[in-house]
């Protein structure tokens, strides 16, 4: 946990640490989302026969679903991580089978609608979420630097008229000098801050 304390270093690294903390409940609602699609994408494959294409003689995460909540385990596995989505752990559909070519093109959609939904709407989503709380804290301190560019911090005055702001701040108002009584403040014992 020692690596971690690079984070601390780091103001970059706190920037995007703070863009993932600052809308959690966003992201908890889109992963929620997604377990539900995933639940009914679970389903599809569970009840219209598609666990045929699973690996002959798997069981469980990987293989065919056996339950309901094995394909649940096995999409969130195996189709989520992977680029192509759950294409890449299933067997292929045959065409040109006599009677099989509907459930093949079926299978061509689940598998299309499954990358668009999981590969590209919900990466997406998040990666908005994330981006955009970037933007709102770029703003956020752009407006604090442009405050402090042209306002004298302690009393609130503009440096229009104050005239030179950063010898006011440096001689009226010396940061160190408040610095020093926030100091003095926090050490000296509750009793005697009469």
């Amino acid at each position: 946990f020692a690596l971690l304390y690079i984070v601390e270093l780091t103001p970059a690294l706190q920037r995007v640490l703070l863009a993932v903390a600052r809308n959690w409940h966003t992201l908890l609602w889109t992963a929620l989302f997604t377990l539900l699609l995933i639940y009914c994408f679970a389903a599809i494959t569970f009840y219209a026969g598609y666990t045929k294409y699973f690996s002959a003689g798997a069981t469980g995460a990987g293989g065919n679903c056996d339950h309901l909540s094995h394909c649940i385990f096995t999409l969130v596995v195996h189709g989520l991580p992977t680029t192509g989505g759950i294409t890449e752990k299933l067997d292929k559909p045959e065409f040109g089978h006599q009677g099989d070519d509907d459930e093949s093109y079926g299978r061509l959609v689940y598998d299309f609608m499954f990358f668009v939904t999981f590969n590209v709407l919900m990466l997406n989503v998040v990666f908005g979420v994330i981006l955009d709380t970037f933007g709102a804290l770029r703003q956020q301190r752009e407006s604090v630097q442009a405050f402090l560019a042209t306002t004298c911090f302690v009393c609130g005055r503009d440096a229009a008229e104050l005239g030179d702001l950063e010898a006011h701040v440096e001689g009226a108002h010396n940061l160190w000098a408040y610095a020093a009584f926030i100091d003095h403040v926090m050490l000296t014992p509750p009793d005697r801050r009469d």
